[in-house]
């Protein structure tokens, strides 16, 4: 069975079941904003007597439903709101709006310390809206704060987990720009998943949703930031985020500049033993410099609270240059033999088209959302090494490599409630393929022309259900992969492969006491990337060149994470067996002393036990949050005939504080700081740093703050040392990441788009 038809039969099946309905009464309830009150009443009133028949309470969307009940009238009411009586319509959609209520006490004082973090059905729910946090800045700002998340460098990571996939208002965030534009003020919730469940990717191993608020308002809109840096060269950024609202209608547009310079030193000694000792010593000075040019344009058409589509256009354009200069040593059992210099310069320019569209309703019970992707991507490599060899000749090698991938991506979703609860399922698609053109000139690197062509089908199936205050969550998804690997047009059957897997999602969480506890268990893989996958050779110095691997299979995951909350203190366990793990090693190059660096599928399994406790007290002025981890792995490899084991732990600590000065003013202090330990088959050496910051609002338009990033400059090595084979590979870089930065933003008649897609496809987007 095709994957096409595999796709075909899920979609007409999802659509079967949308058919099937019990009568009765349901709905959903919001605010003036559209917001959901997932703490209404909701009352069905007798026709004749006006007598109370049944009341339901809203879950955390504002849903309703009363089943088998008679004609008459329903009652919603809540604190806080006025009481809103209307006439029931069995088998249709209600959307009921409560306008707020104000009532002034007299002399009454109500004070109360509520967590900001709590444990709510698979996630960490962070409550930003009337916290400190909404005075951070934006979204970016108050990521880097949430338990289990580290912010390092405009990287954002959930611990042991890696990067994760992040959502506005359902939405896939694909660019940082969007973090930065939404304001802390307008969110209301952060949700951390530190193992999604069957919904989501099987490659996907953290989740972070936002909801912010959905403002409303017409006219024109604009939201403008400027941002000016130094850290060895001035750098910064300009972004424009404009929208127009008219009525059901939602037009939008975003443009972006950003310009960055670096430069940045590293040592390089390579010791291998084969016959004899042999040691390369290389030092690399380097300077770099990236632009990028970014807009997207696009509109949102409302037609209801529960019902509307959009779509839009993005093109980013990425070029960069990069110039190298290495001095290179070779000694043979201590003995000097070569010395050698290296001019390496480089211009690449990546271009990409994206078309996003999506499309959500509610039919009856069922709530229906539809998202496809269209992606195009070109990218050009032009390589200039110049080589001065002080025994033998000199030479000169120039690549070209040229790239060109396009994709194709769909989703369908489906969801209704279910006995206490809630059902889902629906089923992904996605074409993709990705063709180079490997050149060099000179013939000393063989030419290559690979082509990878793709086929992923998945279904899956979840199960929510909560009695009381416990809630579990069971789910499996499935999917159906077919890749073909191509090599100057002939097809390559070793290297192509068809991959079937089931992958289980489990979910218990409950009280314990005064705290919560979150179980769970979930399946993943690592799916090499496609430029993992190439087999091209690049060229580094004559002693270091770098490859893809065609091989590569899948890297599958097995984690277990315990969750538990008490107050304000948050405990983080989690445990994960790797097979298959997809590492660095070095081999020589074509039978000469020279290293090929690249990915290859470990011989041996990895265990890794991560634990993280977090301290969030509150004061009246002041916000400590102190975050300390350890991560132990359990891995060996063979180094030099024997096995080595890396099992050293690596600590991590972070000390973020805020103190308030006025409703108006604020400072950050943070300190970071990691260990020595072992990270798959390489020993990391420790790094800390502090950054300090001040935060200023100006009236309702304009905010500005100022940063100082690695106030000591103490991050700025990195250190580390590979075990492969018969070779340690001892590097050290040096980059200044000392740095001040000044961001000042402007806002006019602000109000957020509307648009609720998320995308399709994104995990694919990622890998081409």
């Amino acid at each position: 069975m095709t994957p096409k038809r595999v796709f075909t039969i899920a979609l007409f099946c999802c659509i079967c079941f949308m058919t099937y309905a019990q009568k009765s009464y349901y709905g959903k309830v919001v605010d003036s904003e559209e917001c959901a009150i997932s703490f209404a009443n909701v009352e069905l009133l007798n026709d004749t007597d006006s007598s109370f028949v049944t009341g339901v309470i809203t879950n955390e969307k504002g849903e309703f439903k009363i089943e088998n009940a008679a004609k008459g009238l329903l009652r919603v009411s809540c604190i806080g709101y006025v009481t809103k009586t209307i006439r029931a319509k069995t088998d249709e959609p209600l959307c009921i709006t409560l306008i707020g209520s104000a009532a002034n006490l007299n002399e009454v004082v109500v004070k109360s310390d509520r967590p900001i973090t709590r444990i709510e059905g698979d996630a960490l729910v962070t409550t930003v809206k009337g916290t400190i946090l909404e005075r951070l800045g934006n979204a970016n700002d108050v990521i880097g704060r949430l338990p289990g998340v580290v912010s390092n460098q405009g990287g954002i990571e959930v611990f042991g987990k890696g990067t994760p996939i992040i959502y506005i208002n359902g939405r896939k965030v694909n660019n940082n720009n969007l973090l930065e534009q939404l304001k802390s003020n307008k969110i209301k919730k952060v949700e951390v998943v530190t193992n999604p469940g069957a919904r989501y990717d099987a490659t996907v191993k953290a989740v972070i949703r936002i909801t912010a608020e959905r403002e409303q308002g017409e006219g024109l809109a604009i939201d403008n930031t400027t941002k000016i840096g130094y850290s060895d060269y001035l750098y910064g950024s300009e972004i424009v985020n404009m929208n127009y609202r008219l009525n059901k209608l939602d037009i939008f547009a975003d443009v972006e500049y950003s310009r960055r310079k670096v430069k940045g030193t590293s040592n390089n000694q390579q010791n291998t033993w084969l016959a004899s000792q042999y040691r390369q010593d290389i030092d690399m000075q380097s300077i770099g410099r990236s632009q990028t040019y970014d807009g997207r344009i696009g509109f949102n058409y409302t037609f209801s609270p529960t019902h509307s589509l959009g779509l839009y256009y993005k093109l980013t354009h990425t070029p960069s240059k990069a110039w190298n200069f290495y001095q290179s040593k070779s000694w043979i059992d201590n003995v000097l033999e070569e010395e050698s210099a290296i001019v390496h310069n480089t211009d690449n320019r990546t271009t990409m088209h994206n078309i996003d569209g999506y499309y959500t309703n509610t039919i009856g019970k069922w709530t229906l959302n539809v998202a496809f992707d269209v992606l195009w991507k070109k990218g050009k490599a032009e390589e200039h090494n110049q080589e001065v060899n002080h025994n033998t000749n000199n030479r000169a090698i120039t690549l070209n490599d040229n790239s060109n991938a396009r994709m194709f991506a769909g989703e369908v979703h489906l969801s209704r409630p279910l006995w206490k609860g809630q059902i889902s399922f629906g089923t992904e698609y996605s074409n993709s393929r990705r063709n180079e053109r490997f050149i060099n000139i000179e013939h000393v690197l063989a030419d290559n022309l690979p082509m990878i062509q793709e086929n992923n089908t998945a279904v899956y199936v979840e199960l929510m259900q909560r009695f009381g205050k416990i809630t579990f969550q069971l789910g499996s998804r499935y999917e159906h992969i077919n890749s073909n690997y191509y090599q100057n047009g002939l097809r390559i059957s070793e290297q192509s492969r068809i991959y079937d897997k089931l992958f289980p999602t489990a979910m218990l969480a409950m009280p314990i006491g005064k705290g919560m506890i979150q179980l769970s268990y979930a399946k993943k893989y690592n799916r090499p990337l496609y430029s993992q996958l190439s087999g091209t050779i690049s060229y580094v110095n004559r002693y270091l060149y770098e490859s893809g691997n065609p091989l590569l299979r899948p890297s599958y995951i097995d984690n277990i994470s315990l969750n538990a909350r008490y107050r304000w203190a948050m405990l983080i366990v989690n445990y994960m067996h790797t097979t298959d793990k997809i590492m660095t090693s070095a081999v020589n190059f074509n039978g000469s002393t020279a290293t090929l660096f690249k990915k290859a599928n470990s011989e041996y399994n990895m265990d890794e036990l991560q634990l993280m406790m977090q301290l969030a007290p509150q004061f009246k002025r002041y916000y400590p949050a102190l975050m300390v981890g350890i991560i132990k792995p359990f891995y060996k490899e063979i180094y030099r005939g024997e096995v080595k084991h890396f099992n050293k732990p690596m600590g991590i600590v972070r000390f973020n504080n805020l103190i308030v000065l006025s409703p108006t003013c604020m400072l950050s202090a943070d300190l970071s700081w990691r260990s020595k330990g072992n990270g798959e088959n390489l020993d990391v050496g420790k790094t800390w740093q502090i950054n300090a910051g001040v935060t200023k609002q100006w009236g309702q338009h304009w905010k500005a703050k100022l940063l100082l990033n690695d106030i000591f400059n103490t991050a700025r090595k990195n250190q580390f040392t590979l075990y492969s084979g018969a070779r340690e590979i001892n590097t050290e870089k040096r980059l200044n990441t000392r740095a001040i930065e000044c961001i000042v933003s402007y806002s006019f008649n602000s109000i957020k788009s509307k648009y609720k897609g998320k995308g399709a496809g994104n995990k694919e987007k990622d890998r081409l």
